[in-house]
């Protein structure tokens, strides 16, 4: 058995912004923000060691990942101060934590079989800190490896940023570290004002994490694979499915089946910047989106075909019914923030039921940075970590174009039942390895 990654901090810094905040101290957060757990959400950039420009050392990387940044916090200011309650963020210029690391691997030995669990020794910070009194909105490491390969590993707090205020926050970092002259576009910092907060969810809700064991694995499908379950999935009620439709339709109906039990639901995160009226930019930065449940109708058996295409229908029917019902009639003005805690509050209910599974999904599809280019070439890939909650099920673009990356997290023994399921390995593949 291969020994275990060994990640050591040997330097940590303290990135400040490049110029004051604005007079205004105090950043609110919207109700959205309020509404969502308090932990870090990390993703991981890997770069090859490639001689790409003129850019060549760690150091020479690190620096000027530093230096792009500070610039980049006079912009994204609320993310240099602390989170000290679950109204606002204190805008106090207290900078980010940047740590730098050495990995004892060569980057090929750690992505032959990459061990979701291994790399979140590449995390700057335990996913679960967010229960202290001060959260740090944004805490970031570069690891170097032996190889001179350097893996980026980004944690936000949830509080502060959904995944496409991450990718907005990756973009404009590369553009400042390309050209520290140039003017992206500036974030928005008044998503309060779509879904204002309220006062009397003042206290920074407390997350109990699970106390039994849990196991995050990638099933990375190629693009014709994914072709042929758009393919499966097409029916009269879901015409011409998208590719997050049919994938989800395919892990729901296979984790459910894993569980043993007849009833589950499926939640699926909604980002509502495009949706609203009017609509609103990616720029916009917070979390600006709201979940919409779908129920399974009946027990899941036998072949994909079999199930595909109801599952399918299902999660577009409720979905089009929410936008239609909740977003495009409620979702606006003095009503957006009564109908927005309506919606958590359902599936808040449905979560604390004994009755049912429920499984939370969520796309970062066409999100992932892989265009993320600081001046020493594109990453070779795009991860995540063993995530920390259960029932947990997250879509990303892939390495390939189209094909899709889902990352499942699960109870150990769900987890166990999984891999033996007989349909899933013929569109997925589990945990291929990363070569270029």
């Amino acid at each position: 058995m291969a020994t275990a990654m060994n990640v050591q901090v040997i330097c940590s810094e303290t990135v400040k912004p490049s110029s004051p905040t604005p007079h205004l101290r105090k950043y609110s957060l919207s109700l959205c923000d309020q509404l969502i757990p308090a932990s870090y959400v990390p993703v991981i950039l890997y770069y090859h060691n490639e001689d790409k420009g003129t850019i060549t050392t760690s150091e020479e990387k690190i620096r000027l990942l530093k230096s792009s940044l500070s610039i980049l916090l006079a912009r994204f200011y609320p993310f240099a101060g602390r989170i000290e309650d679950n109204l606002s963020i204190t805008c106090s210029d207290e900078g980010v934590d940047f740590l730098e690391a050495k990995v004892d691997r060569e980057l090929s030995e750690v992505l032959a079989c990459p061990d979701p669990r291994e790399l979140r020794k590449l995390l700057p910070i335990e996913m679960e800190s967010a229960n202290v009194d001060r959260v740090h909105p944004l805490v970031v490491q570069a690891n170097s490896f032996q190889c001179g390969a350097l893996a980026l590993a980004i944690c936000i707090s949830h509080k502060v940023a959904d995944a496409t205020t991450l990718a907005s926050f990756i973009a404009s970092w590369v553009n400042l570290a390309v050209d520290p002259e140039s003017f992206p576009d500036h974030p928005l910092l008044n998503a309060s004002t779509i879904f204002p907060p309220l006062s009397h969810l003042h206290g920074l809700p407390h997350v109990d994490f699970p106390n039994y064991e849990l196991v995050t694995q990638r099933y990375v499908l190629d693009s014709e694979k994914v072709s042929t379950l758009v393919e499966l999935a097409n029916s009269e009620q879901a015409t011409r499915p998208t590719r997050v439709e049919a994938v989800s339709a395919l892990l729901w109906g296979c984790v459910t089946r894993a569980s043993g039990r007849q009833r589950s639901v499926l939640v699926h995160a909604m980002d509502l910047r495009r949706r609203l009226s009017p609509p609103i930019t990616d720029t916009t930065v917070g979390n600006v989106a709201t979940v919409f449940a779908t129920e399974m109708r009946e027990e899941i058996k036998g072949e994909v075909s079999g199930f595909l295409r109801k599952l399918t229908a299902e999660f577009r029917e409720k979905k089009y019914e929410f936008l239609e019902n909740m977003v495009k009639k409620r979702m606006a003005g003095e009503t957006a923030s009564a109908a927005l805690s309506e919606t958590f509050e359902a599936v808040g209910g449905i979560m604390n039921g004994k009755e049912v599974d429920l499984y939370i999904f969520s796309s970062w599809m066409r999100l992932s940075p892989y265009e993320a280019d600081f001046g020493w070439g594109k990453p070779i890939w795009v991860s995540l970590v063993k995530w920390h909650f259960t029932n947990t099920i997250i879509l990303m673009d892939g390495r390939e174009r189209n094909g899709m990356e889902v990352w499942v997290t699960l109870k150990k023994d769900h987890m166990a039942e999984l891999d033996r399921d007989e349909e899933l390995p013929r569109f997925t593949s589990l945990n291929p390895g990363i070569s270029w």
